[in-house]
């Protein structure tokens, strides 16, 4: 997403996920990088990360709060579901989908991150925002 974001700073992204992704350093539990891809793209980082200084060298445009939905939440850090709500972040929970379709939530998220349909989208789909009784392994339950 960096690299397109250098390319086309415009960019949008939907992101479909079991996880927001949206932990900083200092509001992850465990400290692992894989629960804090979103937080960094937007910009949310205090410090910086060792092994990350490319972002600043490569000046990788920060992504827009407003330009980011994430659909299929349903397993979020206490501080991190807090980052979200205080953003201009759009989020959708699997609940969200199980009472709307996922239909309607694509059209929903879609019209969220690019009103005017004129921006270049970023579909990022990780495989638990999936019920592990359809995709097994996945670790997060419904």
């Amino acid at each position: 997403i960096a690299g397109q974001l250098k390319a086309r700073p415009e960019l949008a992204v939907v992101w479909v996920d079991a996880h927001g992704d949206a932990n900083t350093p200092e509001t992850s539990p465990s400290g692992n990088y894989h629960g804090m891809p979103a937080a960094h793209l937007m910009g949310w980082f205090k410090k910086h990360v060792h092994g990350f200084g490319w972002r600043e060298t490569e000046h990788i445009p920060v992504l827009q709060e407003e330009r980011i939905a994430f659909i299929a939440l349903r397993d979020l850090d206490a501080q991190e579901r807090q980052l979200l709500l205080d953003s201009k972040v759009t989020c959708f929970s699997m609940q969200d989908v199980d009472k709307h379709g996922i239909g309607k939530i694509m059209d929903m998220a879609i019209a969220a991150v690019d009103p005017n349909n004129e921006r270049p989208l970023h579909l990022s789909f990780d495989i638990d925002a999936c019920d592990p009784a359809v995709a097994p392994g996945t670790g997060t339950k419904a």
